[in-house]
């Protein structure tokens, strides 16, 4: 994946900079496979007003057959060390749109505490070939 900033190692103890350091940074790559698949992978680390890290990671393939797979993870980094994690699998074909989405959420102490939810919907997706953004769902 391609960064517009390095992102390097820690040269002491080999570890990867915090969230809060490389807040502001975006990362976007997208590939088409000899087979027409197409893939983009997004990245987009913020820092809100509350003093929260929030990164987005997105994943879109878009396979040859028409049918697109869209995974995305958002993790918020409150300041009193909580994190929540919210990870949506969607896949799209001819069958409708199936959506798997697992929120896992960790107090300051370790503790986590895991929501999973499952739906399939009637419904024909539109996505943008550029950035793998979903931009229409229209009911079948």
């Amino acid at each position: 994946m391609q960064t517009p900033d390095e992102w390097p190692a820690d040269e002491q103890g080999g570890e990867q900079p915090s969230a809060a350091d490389v807040a502001g940074t975006e990362a976007f790559n997208a590939v088409e496979m000899s087979d027409g698949t197409t893939i983009v992978e997004q990245v987009d680390v913020e820092q809100a007003e509350d003093g929260s890290v929030v990164t987005t990671e997105t994943e879109a393939i878009r396979e040859p057959d028409g049918s697109i797979i869209i995974d995305e993870t958002v993790t918020t980094e409150q300041p009193d060390g909580s994190v929540v994690r919210d990870e949506v699998h969607t896949v799209a074909d001819e069958q409708g749109v199936h959506i798997d989405e697992t929120q896992i959420l960790e107090d300051p102490h370790g503790r986590t505490e895991v929501i999973e939810h499952s739906e399939d919907l009637d419904v024909e997706v539109v996505v943008d070939p550029e950035t793998g953004e979903i931009v229409e769902a229209v009911e079948a």
